[in-house]
């Protein structure tokens, strides 16, 4: 199975979830729309997009994969890199409560910059302060949605 099918079978998963339980929301209607109306919209989207890479990427398919060709073509960096970025997520996940949104996502986001291959330290370290603050920005001052800023603080 090719990288596109897997990630297309997981997004279809994911939208389809993400889907369902929005459904539980009221959407209200497209003049007052309520707390379901945009939920269902992007589970919808999701599912389609997917569906399209889905189809899309078995009509690319010339040829079935074998087990022994997917065993052939294993590679254990990309299994380190995954193990590592969900390591990174996970540490990130314990300390943002305490720590604060602008002070856990910079270090994240430079990891993931450096274990994706961006191997320039500034790049990845400026990067992830303007990311972080661009996000704190949109989400906290702009749409008003609550960030965690830390209880240590």
């Amino acid at each position: 199975m090719k990288k596109d099918e897997c990630g297309a079978i997981f997004f279809l998963a994911l939208g389809l979830s993400y889907f369902v339980i929005s459904l539980s929301y009221n959407a209200g209607t497209m003049e007052n729309p309520r707390e379901g109306f945009f939920p269902i919209i992007m589970g919808g989207f999701m599912v389609l997009f997917a569906l399209s890479v889905l189809i899309s990427s078995l009509k690319k398919r010339s040829e079935k994969e074998s087990l022994s060709g997917m065993w052939n073509t294993f590679d254990s960096r990309k299994v380190l890199s995954a193990v590592m970025v969900l390591g990174c997520v996970s540490l990130y996940l314990v300390v943002l409560n305490a720590v604060g949104f602008l002070l856990s996502s910079p270090p994240l986001l430079f990891a993931l910059a450096w274990i994706m291959g961006g191997k320039n330290l500034v790049v990845n370290g400026i990067m992830g302060v303007v990311a972080s603050v661009v996000i704190y920005w949109i989400f906290w001052v702009f749409m008003r949605v609550p960030i965690p800023l830390g209880t240590i603080f």
